[in-house]
């Protein structure tokens, strides 16, 4: 018996595609990790998968160019604060208790066949679009006055000391928006989520392992503008500390 064969006209298709879009059934990731080597003294910082650099299939590091670091801060043991120079490639080589790095990749918009850099109002069959904020707080000290928040754009703060930081203690966290708590941030811990955010901005998250500890939080912000839909804020906190101490 032969099976009759069908085609779906192109623009049955583009409709279905425009459908599971819009309601978010369907969206492309473009996010990319941010993370540090260490090198020495050195903290050289990369863009990209980071389990591929890892050995991991499927990904690898996609680097970054000039203007994709926005910010660039380094803060000694005694709380002072520097900026840095926004490079590319980031190399720090200053003596830094915490490194934090705010950059962005720029507007992103969908269509029914491809996420594309650019504003909806320069893409043909624009679907959604989102402009898109990367965060990386890199702590190799745990002293309150290094570890205070600082008030600006979407962060990872500890709502108590995590000392001593070692498997199966628990790590209170909250994260904030310019200083604000933040409800409904989607918390990962080492790539896996394990949760949302509350009204208070609070998450409990239990170490698993020895060595740097990575906690990632995602918050969407609808907005209303001609080139965008959204902003898509990522942090990445890198707790870096040896195990058992504060520094």
């Amino acid at each position: 018996m032969r099976i009759p064969s069908f085609v779906i006209p192109g623009r049955v298709v583009r409709t279905l595609l425009l459908a599971l879009l819009a309601a978010g059934c369907v969206r492309p990731a473009v996010a990319h990790d941010l993370w540090f080597e260490v090198q020495g003294d050195r903290r050289i910082l990369h863009r990209g998968h980071r389990h591929a650099v890892a050995g991991h299939a499927g990904a690898g590091e996609t680097g970054y160019g000039a203007g994709f670091v926005r910010q660039a801060v380094c803060i000694d043991a005694s709380g002072g604060r520097s900026d840095m120079k926004p490079e590319a490639p980031l190399v720090v080589t200053a003596e830094c208790a915490r490194i934090v790095v705010r950059a962005s990749s720029g507007t992103w918009t969908t269509t029914p066949w491809a996420t594309v850099r650019g504003p909806k109002s320069e893409v043909a069959d624009a679907v959604r679009s989102w402009r898109s904020f990367e965060t990386i707080d890199r702590v190799e000290r745990l002293d309150s006055a290094v570890t205070a928040p600082l008030g600006r754009g979407l962060e990872i703060v500890f709502v108590e000391d995590p000392r001593p930081v070692r498997p199966g203690r628990k790590l209170r966290v909250r994260v904030l928006f310019d200083g604000r708590p933040v409800e409904g941030a989607a918390v990962a811990y080492d790539e896996s989520v394990r949760g949302t955010t509350g009204a208070d901005g609070r998450i409990n998250l239990r170490v698993r392992h020895t060595g740097v500890q990575r906690i990632s939080a995602t918050w969407r912000r609808p907005i209303e503008a001609d080139d965008a839909d959204e902003e898509i804020h990522t942090t990445t906190l890198e707790l870096a500390v040896e195990e058992g101490t504060g520094s």
